[in-house]
């Protein structure tokens, strides 16, 4: 991989369940070399990822012991991470009644399907915050969405909808409720994109398993 100031950075989609080509297609829109990864090498060749939506219990079995353990090392130490719907569970610390966390990276707490399930299913305008605010209001398309029920003090609400946080951002670990690869709102996927470069002009050619770990400004 060519490294250096103006190289894109290596963007990946968890492929292993999810929305894949829709978060692939946004981020090459916004500068990524975004590619699917689906196994541990693949992981390791990564300036930053996406965890599409799908289903949880799905990520776990599909993904095997051996690239969820990597994906945990990963985005402990610091790797840029982006998560939609389920992807948010994966990155809870906390999973309401009492189940395993897949990585526990983000300080939140998360009920699944906490908005309903699929007839409850909506698009919906959610009220982004500053630093993320500049392009207004954004749509959300919520799909048997997570609901955050707790939100940790070094957590950073993102954007709400009516009372309630639906985007999230700890350090380098961002996650939403909702999908934003399913409308034509790219600052998310900017984010990514941007938190990705600074990931790979700080690492350059170092081993992508270290890094600055999660809380991290």
């Amino acid at each position: 991989m060519t490294h250096g100031p103006l190289a894109r950075p290596v963007v990946g989609v968890l492929s292993v369940h999810g929305a894949v080509a829709e978060h692939l297609d946004a981020l090459r829109r916004v500068g990524a070399d975004a590619r699917p990864v689906g196994d541990v090498d693949g992981l390791g060749r990564v300036d930053g990822l996406v965890i599409p939506g799908g289903e949880s219990t799905v990520l776990r079995l599909a993904a095997g012991d051996d690239l969820l353990a990597a994906l945990r090392r990963r985005v402990a130490a610091g790797l840029p991470t982006f998560g939609t719907c389920a992807g948010l569970i994966a990155l809870a610390r906390d999973i309401d009644g009492g189940e395993e966390p897949i990585t526990g990276v983000l300080d939140v707490a998360v009920n699944r399907n906490g908005y309903g399930r699929q007839v409850a299913s909506c698009e919906a305008a959610v009220r982004y915050l500053p630093p993320f605010d500049t392009d207004g209001d954004g749509l959300g398309v919520f799909i048997r969405a997570p609901r955050i029920t707790r939100v940790g003090a070094d957590v950073d609400v993102v954007a709400t909808w009516g009372d309630d946080p639906v985007a999230v951002r700890q350090g380098d670990v961002l996650a939403t409720a909702y999908h934003p690869e399913l409308t034509d709102d790219e600052r998310l996927h900017r984010w990514i994109v941007d938190r990705a470069r600074a990931y790979h002009r700080d690492n350059g050619n170092e081993d992508r398993g270290e890094g600055r770990r999660v809380g991290a400004q």
